[in-house]
């Protein structure tokens, strides 16, 4: 059975939206760990207060702090990682489709056929074009979540070690 382009597309831009709530946890999880190891609800209730780029600024601080040099050159390295996933993350999932008016009703009808108007080009269908982009993008953004749950591991093995 085919789905068509459109269903397709949603399922794209969920994959990446889930992906990057994941990669959103780890920056998070590697917060909460610096603020307090033994209580990470702390970490928690200061960054539901953060936007991510808030959470990703403070985190490279807190280290700073800590003195670790090669702990804040690699967070460094991540954070420009991640200042790209944000951004691929928002350019697509913020553009994907037409912004709805207040008195929209948003139902999957309507996304399909906003999604279907916009990549819709001279030569026919664009989605496939956009999904390839979009799996790309998702991929990327896993790599970062990687990234991220190694440096989490590395420092945290750090601080039992000490």
């Amino acid at each position: 059975m085919s789905n068509p382009p459109e269903d397709q597309l949603l399922f794209y831009i969920g994959w990446m939206a889930d992906s990057f709530a994941r990669l959103e946890s780890r920056v998070i999880d590697c917060f909460t760990y610096l603020i307090n190891p033994e209580n990470p609800r702390i970490g928690q209730v200061i960054s539901d207060r953060l936007s991510l780029n808030q959470t990703i600024s403070l985190i490279g601080a807190i280290l700073k702090e800590t003195q670790d040099a090669e702990a804040c050159r690699e967070f460094a390295l991540i954070s420009k990682e991640l200042e790209k996933a944000a951004a691929l993350r928002n350019d697509i999932l913020h553009s994907s489709w037409a912004t709805p008016s207040a008195n929209d009703v948003i139902d999957c009808d309507i996304i399909q056929e906003r999604a279907r108007k916009r990549h819709m080009g001279l030569t026919g269908h664009a989605l496939n074009e956009l999904m390839r982009k979009i799996e790309d993008g998702t991929f990327f953004i896993q790599k970062v979540e990687i990234e991220v749950a190694e440096f989490y591991r590395l420092y945290e093995n750090k601080g039992n070690s000490a």
